[in-house]
């Protein structure tokens, strides 16, 4: 878990952020995020080459004073069904 401060502002595939996560704890890894000016969506950002955030999450989000988020990630799941037969697609399983 962590705390999320921040705007995302994103329209079909341009978009412009400014993230500061902190108080971290568990699996989340503090960073801070800020983009200069709008720009195409990239896999090869920092912050997706890093794990920070997964590119091809599915995700929705909604809230006012408390938020709600539900994301489904296509490469994670892919990667749980390669594993039943011990196949590691994302090279991140135990050695």
């Amino acid at each position: 878990g962590a705390i999320e401060e921040g705007f995302f502002l994103q329209d079909t595939i341009v978009t412009k952020e400014k993230l500061v996560i902190s108080d971290t704890f568990g699996t989340v890894k503090p960073f801070f995020m800020q983009d200069r000016a709008f720009h195409a969506v990239s896999p090869n950002a920092e912050i997706y080459k890093e794990g920070i955030r997964d590119f091809w999450e599915i995700s929705v989000k909604a809230g006012v004073l408390v938020n709600a988020k539900v994301s489904v990630s296509p490469v994670e799941i892919a990667d749980a069904v390669c594993g039943l037969v011990l196949v590691d697609i994302k090279d991140d399983d135990a050695k």
